[in-house]
């Protein structure tokens, strides 16, 4: 069996803690029955703050990367339509829809 790779493309406000985020990506794997407490790639916002990319980094095991999304989506609900072309042009497949979590942050779950 092939290794898969876990994807998460995220939309934060800059307000937004990093215990939030952590959560919502939790509650996003456990939402369909993903159990891991790691994550492959997470891809966040240009503006998110470097403390915020480090934290998520360290409990998650993960390798984040900023996109500049923010050329072509005006709010969070432009993020909502454009998640899957996110995951697309990272070459991987959309597992679960943009879902909003806590405090407004929205996810959405792919594998490559």
């Amino acid at each position: 069996m092939e290794p898969r790779e876990v994807l998460f493309p995220i939309w934060f406000t800059a307000s937004t803690p990093a215990e939030t985020i952590v959560y919502s990506i939790f509650t996003t794997m456990k939402s369909i029955f993903l159990f891991e407490k790691r994550v492959d790639k997470i891809f966040v916002p240009s503006f998110a703050k470097q403390e915020v990319i480090a934290q998520l980094a360290s409990v998650l095991r993960s390798n984040v990367c900023k996109l500049d999304v923010e050329s072509y989506v005006a709010n969070e609900k432009d993020y909502m339509t454009i998640c899957e072309e996110i995951l697309r042009r990272k070459g991987g497949k959309v597992l679960l829809n943009p879902t909003k979590r806590a405090m407004g942050v929205i996810t959405c779950l792919g594998i490559r």
